[in-house]
């Protein structure tokens, strides 16, 4: 009873005592009712059955002569018997011989009740049963212990609800009479009992509205009351003690945060220092691997370039030309080698972007099965793509990154297989709403104690020693690419048998069309070979030299011409005006970006394709070339292949 919680005590304790009165009274008034109503039934029955009795012993001589005119004569004594509702008598085969009908009319509804329930229980004598409103008594007519028949006698229950509604009206006057004596009694009985409880109620009021604990209660009593007093009056006094201790740690707190509030600005001071100083570190740390990459490309241009020139010699014997693929092999994988580092650099600092969108399975294996191929060869090792239903299906990453996450696993999978032996990648659809790339290989497989290195920095689980090439980076680069684009990567081995790494990203639907056939390569002795002219800005006589030679062997009917600045190259475009200009980004004086710029803005100038051959070539120098306005960004070391084919898209075609 929520209400009752937030009555005053005073009301409380009347309400109690009043209740408790009322509560005791009226058990005791239906107690005494149960038993009279007991009492007044089992009157009732036994005059109804002393009735029976007398009619049964009157009933007997008529019943046996077949009389029935005496029976009704005999019934009809039943009328000095004003709550009889009917009698009946039966023969021993059922059949009503004479009735008597008392204080019911025959043509009321209720007269047949009655009668129908007199036939039913005629078969049933001797018994008696109490309903609601009626009393149904059923005796044997016998004579000399031969039964004759049956009486059914019907009495009305006037008289037991009369003595009932007697025994209530007398039961609610000594309910009502014991609710007055309780009031009268719980006033002055309550105002006792919770006077001292209302004062000391009253004086904790004041206490915590004023919040003066000098404050005390008054003692009335030495009962439970008396030490409720002395209680709260212990605790005002520890609460005074409490108030002045705190005012004295207030104080010096006071002083405390006044010493610590300094030294807190002198520590925000430093630690502003701290990051400035940090900042500082990482944009020279960006600087550096920017400049970094830029210095260690550029001596690799010339390596991976004339290289690949020397290779394409045709003069060269098989011996030779090996020696000279493992320059250029060497070559790549130091080319690899940082741009995983670099990658990793960033991936440790957070700086790291990546754009996603949706890559075509079919066009993605279309991609890396020439490199995956290429790479394979030196080994013997079948390589096998199956992309099963996923050419009608998109990955959700970055093509750039998801392309090289698939070089990274497959040429882990050649390199660390058996001679002779096979690398699979295939694709499936997983559940719900992902796409699983899978690399399966038939290499030594890796042990189970070992799975845990697996994807830590620079550990190579035993292999730094041997003739394999790596630095262990490659699949801790591996897996933050695949968590970065959302993606999740695994792997399953058994030593002995070979290993499968498998990453799985969001998938899209894709519909495939047909891939437009590759452009057949020329040389200068076909018909359809480009011609015109390129100007080529670059400051380092090497890379120039490298492209002068190139140009000179595949298309002699392309002019190049050469500037060693911005400065030079914008004088020469006054004088000239070339089909395709190549352009360094790290130029002396104005740089690539500014070239192209003023270039733009020349109107008589401002056409010409320009293609950037730089050795910028993080993916922020990317994404910034890329949105310089670049008809081409091409990174060093220069791809002669890739070269060609980008500059063929803007030169003209000579005729013949």
């Amino acid at each position: 009873m929520p209400w009752f919680k937030d009555y005053p005590i005073q009301k409380k304790l009347r309400l109690a005592i009043t209740l408790a009165c009322a509560a005791l009274v009226g058990l005791f008034a239906v107690a005494s009712l149960v038993r009279d109503i007991t009492s007044a039934k089992a009157g009732l029955e036994e005059k109804y059955v002393s009735l029976a009795a007398v009619l049964t012993s009157n009933l007997a001589p008529a019943v046996v002569f077949g009389d029935a005119a005496a029976t009704a004569q005999t019934l009809g004594s039943l009328a000095n018997e004003p709550h009889v509702l009917y009698a009946a008598v039966y023969t021993r085969d059922g059949r009503r011989f004479a009735d008597y009908v008392g204080n019911v009319e025959r043509a009321d509804s209720t007269l047949a009740e009655i009668m129908g329930a007199a036939d039913g229980l005629s078969a049933a004598c001797p018994q008696s049963r109490f309903g609601l409103d009626r009393l149904v008594l059923c005796r044997t007519i016998e004579l000399k212990g031969e039964r004759l028949g049956g009486l059914v006698l019907i009495g009305g229950l006037a008289p037991l609800y009369g003595q009932v509604i007697s025994v209530l009206l007398i039961g609610l006057i000594m309910l009502a009479g014991a609710l007055l004596l309780a009031l009268l009694i719980s006033h002055p009985l309550a105002s006792a009992l919770a006077g001292p409880i209302v004062r000391l109620t009253e004086t904790v009021r004041q206490v915590s509205a004023r919040h003066d604990y000098g404050t005390r209660a008054a003692k009335e009593s030495n009962d439970e009351l008396g030490l409720l007093t002395d209680g709260f009056n212990d605790m005002l006094r520890q609460l005074q003690q409490r108030d002045e201790r705190l005012r004295q740690y207030s104080e010096e707190l006071e002083h405390l945060v006044a010493l610590r509030t300094r030294e807190l600005e002198q520590t925000v001071e430093a630690l502003k220092i701290a990051k400035e100083q940090a900042e500082s570190a990482n944009r020279a740390k960006s600087e550096f691997l920017s400049s970094m990459s830029h210095e260690l490309r550029t001596p690799l241009n010339a390596v991976i370039g004339f290289s690949q020139l020397l290779e394409a010699d045709p003069k060269l014997d098989a011996e030779l030309r090996g020696h000279i693929h493992e320059i250029t092999r060497a070559g790549n994988h130091l080319l690899a080698l940082v741009g995983d580092v670099i990658d990793l650099a960033k991936i440790e600092s957070g700086r790291l972007e990546v754009r996603l969108d949706t890559v075509p399975v079919g066009r993605l294996f279309e991609e890396c099965r020439p490199l995956i191929q290429s790479l394979a060869q030196g080994r013997n090792i079948d390589v096998q793509f199956l992309p099963g239903a996923c050419l009608d299906m998109a990955a959700v990453a970055n093509p750039t990154r998801l392309r090289q996450i698939v070089l990274n696993l497959a040429s882990n999978a050649i390199k660390y297989n058996r001679l002779g032996g096979r690398v699979t990648v295939r694709c499936v659809a997983a559940e719900p709403n992902r796409l699983r790339l899978a690399i399966e290989d038939t290499g030594a497989g890796i042990a189970k104690e070992r799975m845990a290195q697996l994807f830590e920095p620079f550990n190579r689980l035993g292999a730094e020693m041997g003739p394999i090439e790596g630095t262990g980076i490659g699949l801790v680069i591996t897996k933050h690419l695949t968590e970065l684009m959302g993606g999740r990567i695994g792997v399953e081995s058994t030593s002995g048998q070979g290993s499968t790494f498998w990453v799985e990203f969001e998938r899209a639907p894709w519909h495939a069309g047909q891939p437009a056939p590759a452009e057949p390569e020329t040389d200068a002795t076909e018909a359809g070979a480009p011609e015109g002219s390129i100007l080529y800005v670059e400051d380092n006589p090497v890379n120039l030299r490298l492209v002068q030679i190139a140009l000179s062997r595949r298309w002699p009917t392309v002019t190049l011409l050469a500037a060693g600045s911005g400065e030079a190259a914008l004088a020469m475009l006054e004088e000239t005006r070339p089909d395709v200009i190549l352009l360094d980004i790290g130029l002396p004086g104005i740089n690539g970006y500014e070239v192209l710029q003023r270039l733009r803005a020349n109107e008589a100038r401002r056409d010409i394709p320009v293609i950037a051959l730089t050795a910028s070539a993080t993916s922020d120098d990317i994404r910034r070339g890329q949105g310089a306005g670049f008809e081409a960004y091409l990174t060093k070391p220069i791809h002669i292949e890739q070269m060609f084919q980008t500059l063929r898209r803007f030169l003209p075609t000579a005729s013949y």
